[in-house]
């Protein structure tokens, strides 16, 4: 009887471990079906969800699919974190295309001693666009999420004049299976 259960118990566990590294070695295409839009200082108070970037202007753009949904609550568990963490899930089979970025405010600003008028595409704005730096993330190309983030040099936010109050940031851009979106973010650039 004894050796019913060891072998049982042996069996049970190799099913586990094949199991554990099937789902961290798993891959499978996937194509990005949402974005998620905000600020690099995004407020721990989830009551709010205004950015302060006072100190640094920068923005995330997180790029996924409704698989990402699916596992979140999966990773929490310590079980599987550290599976996780090494997971290789989806082989993208579209991505974002990075030149139909479009940031446009909601309400006018100064550059440098130029006013750009609300709904204006700063990053089709010349001037502005050499200060500005949208990076893909370094992290494995089959992982859940893409992030980008948009960088507003040190010189270019010296160079920028808001008005006190909220602003209203809208981002849109595109895949390259031409699918569409746009999300907005409120944010403060300034202190009262």
């Amino acid at each position: 009887m004894k050796k019913v259960i060891i072998l049982i118990g042996g069996y049970v566990f190799l099913g586990i471990t094949i199991a554990m590294m099937q789902s961290c070695f798993l891959s499978y295409d996937d194509w990005i079906t949402d974005i998620v839009f905000k600020g690099g200082n995004y407020p721990p108070n989830k009551n709010t969800d205004v950015d302060d970037l006072t100190k640094k202007i920068d923005f995330y753009v997180i790029a996924g699919s409704s698989q990402v949904n699916r596992f979140a609550g999966i990773k929490n568990i310590d079980l599987f974190s550290k599976c996780y963490a090494i997971t290789k899930s989806a082989k993208w089979q579209n991505s974002l295309d990075i030149s139909s970025f479009s940031m446009t405010f909601d309400r006018s600003f100064v550059f440098e001693s130029d006013t750009i008028r609300a709904g204006i595409d700063i990053l089709k704005l010349g001037r502005m666009i050499s200060h500005i730096s949208i990076d893909k993330n370094k992290e494995e190309p089959d992982s859940f999420v893409v992030f980008y983030q948009i960088n507003f040099s040190p010189e270019l936010k010296n160079q920028l004049t808001f008005e006190s109050g909220e602003y209203e940031v809208n981002f849109s851009c595109r895949t390259t299976d031409e699918k569409e979106f746009s999300k907005s973010r409120r944010v403060i650039f300034c202190e009262d």
